[in-house]
C-alpha cells in the first residue's frame, strides 16, 4: 500500500508538537490523539544502524544491497502502520507523533516516500524555557533530563535544539522529494490562530479542517498528561499563554546564550533577539 495516508508530526520537544498533532487529529478522517509512537523510532533506527554498518554486519549475503535492506524495513513499517490504522477504522489517515524522530525524518522519508511530514517550529527561547520547566519538575522527582545535563545547562539545551533541526533544514534546502513532503509550522502562528496556517496544513496533509476549532478540547484517545511533561494547558485547545514567557523562566544571561547559539535558526524563522 502506498502510504499517502500517513502523517508524521515532529519537532523539538516542547515546541508545540502535541498542539500541532491535535490540529491534524481534529477530523474524523484521522485517528484521535494517541501516545507518542516510540516503535516507529525503533524501526527507523533499525534501518539506520544496519545501513551504516552494512558491510561490517555482513548483511550482503542476506539482502544483496542496501536498497533491498531499505525495501525490507520499509515494508515492515508499512505493515506496522496498516495494523495501527485498523485500530481506528473508519479513519483513513494515521497521524503519528514523536519529537525524537525529527532529525531522522530525511531517513524515514526514504522508507516511507509517500508520507507527509508536519514539523513544529517555536521560538528557541520559549522552547528551552519549557524544557527547563520539565527538567525542574523531573528533578523534584529525583530524575534528570538529558537535554540540560545534570542541572541547568542552557548551552547544552541550545546545542540540542540546533542538532534536532539541522538535518531537516539541510534536506529542505536541497531540491528533492523530501522538501515536497515537509511543511514547517510556527507554534506562534498556530496559537494566533492564522487560518492560512490551518489551510496550509490541511492542503499538505490532504485533510478537510474546515471545522477545526482552536478553542475546542483536543480529540484524544489518551488520558490528560499529568506527568512532569504535562502543563495546565494540556488538552484544553490552543492557547497563546505560553508565547513569549521565556523571560519569566530564564535569566538575561541564559537568554543571550540561546540567542547567540540559535541565531541562524531565529533569523530564518523571524524571531527577533532581545539581548542584542
Amino acid at each position: 500500500m502506498a502510504h499517502t495516508e500517513t502523517i508524521i508530526v515532529a519537532g523539538c520537544m516542547r515546541s508545540g508538537t502535541t498542539a500541532l498533532q491535535s490540529l491534524v487529529c481534529s477530523t474524523d478522517a484521522t485517528n484521535p490523539l494517541i501516545p507518542e509512537c516510540d516503535f516507529l523510532i525503533e524501526l527507523t533506527m533499525l534501518f539506520k544502524r544496519n545501513k551504516e554498518d552494512f558491510e561490517q554486519r555482513r548483511l550482503r549475503p542476506y539482502f544483496g544491497s542496501e536498497k533491498q535492506l531499505q525495501q525490507y524495513i520499509g515494508n515492515m513499517i508499512e505493515q506496522f502502520l496498516d495494523i495501527t490504522r485498523e485500530n481506528f477504522h473508519p479513519a483513513t489517515k494515521l497521524a503519528l507523533k514523536n519529537p525524537e524522530l525529527t532529525p531522522f525524518l530525511p531517513l524515514l522519508h526514504r522508507l516511507l516516500p509517500k508520507a507527509r511530514f508536519v514539523v513544529s517550529i517555536r521560538d528557541p527561547r520559549d522552547t528551552i524555557a519549557s524544557i527547563v520547566d520539565v527538567a525542574d519538575r523531573l528533578a523534584a522527582r529525583g530524575q534528570n533530563l538529558y537535554v540540560v545535563g545534570n542541572g541547568r545547562d542552557i548551552q547544552a539545551a541550545a546545542n540540542y535544539f540546533n542538532a534536532i533541526y539541522a538535518p531537516i533544514l539541510q534536506a529542505n534546502d536541497t531540491p528533492g522529494s523530501f522538501r515536497d513532503a515537509l511543511i514547517m509550522v510556527r507554534y506562534e502562528d498556530l496559537c494566533s490562530p492564522r487560518q492560512s496556517v490551518v489551510d496550509a496544513v490541511a492542503a499538505h496533509c490532504g485533510l478537510n479542517l474546515a471545522q477545526y476549532d482552536p478553542d475546542r478540547e483536543w480529540r484524544r484517545a489518551m488520558e490528560i498528561d499529568r506527568t512532569a511533561w504535562g502543563t495546565p494547558l494540556w488538552g484544553k485547545g490552543v492557547s497563546g499563554d505560553s508565547v513569549g514567557r521565556y523571560d519569566r523562566v530564564l535569566t538575561p544571561e541564559e537568554i543571550a546564550v540561546i540567542e547567540i547559539t540559535c541565531a541562524p535558526f531565529m533569523r530564518r524563522f523571524g524571531y527577533t533577539t532581545a539581548s542584542r
